[in-house]
C-alpha cells in the first residue's frame, strides 16, 4: 500500500465522520482534510521510520532503511556495515536522535550512489561524514569542499 493510500483513507474516515452534519461541518471538514496531508505525510513517514527501526533491532546481519522511490517510502534490507570498530558502533548506538535533513535533489542522489557503493545505509554513510568533518574540524585540517552556498569572500584557509 502507498503512502497516499493510507492519507486518502484517513481523510475519507475523516470525510465520513462528519458526513451527517450540515454543509458548513462537511465544507470545513473537506478544509481540515486537504490542509492535513503534509502533516499526515511525515506522521506516516515517521511510523516508516520507526518501523526501520524495530525491524532492524531484530535483524543479526541486516539494517532496515526507508528508502524513498518515487515519493513513496520504501523499506529495504541492507547488509550490517563491517567496518565499524566496536567504538565506533557504540557511538552509533548510544541514544541516536532523529533529524530531518533537506538536500537538493543532486546531492541527495549523490549521497545515495555512494552509501551504495560502499555498501553502507545512507543514514550510516551520513553519519560517518559528519564524524570526518568534525575530526578534520578539530585536527584544524581545512575542508575538503567549500560550500556551494558560501558568499564567495574570501576568508579562512590559505595554503
Amino acid at each position: 500500500m502507498r503512502m497516499s493510500d493510507h492519507i486518502d483513507a484517513v481523510r475519507s474516515a475523516l470525510l465520513a465522520s462528519v458526513s451527517l452534519g450540515d454543509d458548513q461541518t462537511r465544507t470545513l471538514a473537506e478544509a481540515i482534510a486537504h490542509t492535513s496531508e503534509p502533516g499526515l505525510r511525515q506522521v506516516t513517514l515517521s511510523l516508516y521510520n520507526q518501523l526501520a527501526g524495530d525491524l532492524s533491532s531484530q535483524l543479526p546481519d541486516a539494517e532496515v532503511v526507508v528508502q524513498m522511490v518515487d515519493g513513496e517510502p520504501k523499506l529495504v534490507a541492507e547488509p550490517k556495515s563491517s567496518g565499524f570498530t566496536p567504538s565506533a558502533q557504540a557511538e552509533m548506538d548510544d541514544d541516536p536522535v532523529r533529524t530531518t535533513v533537506r538536500l537538493p535533489t543532486y546531492l541527495k542522489n549523490d549521497v545515495e550512489a555512494a552509501a551504495k557503493s560502499a555498501g553502507i545505509s545512507i543514514n550510516t554513510w551520513i553519519v560517518d561524514a559528519i564524524r570526518s568533518a568534525l575530526h578534520r574540524s578539530k585536527l584544524g585540517t581545512p575542508p575538503q569542499n567549500p560550500s556551494p552556498f558560501s558568499s564567495g569572500s574570501m576568508s579562512g584557509w590559505y595554503s
